[in-house]
């Protein structure tokens, strides 16, 4: 968790409109645009507010920092790898 928190933050750092309190990393911008993240000991939980745009804020960080997130929209019944793993085809 400690990696994740200084990845994360390595990245919002300089960015106009994050915040960090705690263990949430929030994210804010004029345009009705809204993300927090919240960082738990076996789970990540996404809120948003907006767009898509809202939450892929959060997840190409998520995607650079670690191959292994599974992120699950349980009321839209969605899910999917944020780094989905190549297949390679040979011929």
């Amino acid at each position: 968790l400690v990696k994740l928190h200084q990845y994360i933050g390595h990245f919002l750092n300089k960015r106009k409109g994050f915040f960090f309190d705690k263990n949430t990393y929030s994210f804010e911008n004029g345009k009705n645009l809204f993300a927090q993240l919240s960082i738990e000991e076996r789970r990540l939980i996404l809120k948003t507010k907006g767009n898509f745009e809202s939450e892929t804020v959060f997840f190409e960080i998520l995607r650079k920092s670690e191959p292994s997130f599974l992120a699950v929209a349980i009321n839209e019944e969605r899910y999917g790898w944020l780094k989905p793993i190549k297949e390679r085809n040979f011929v």
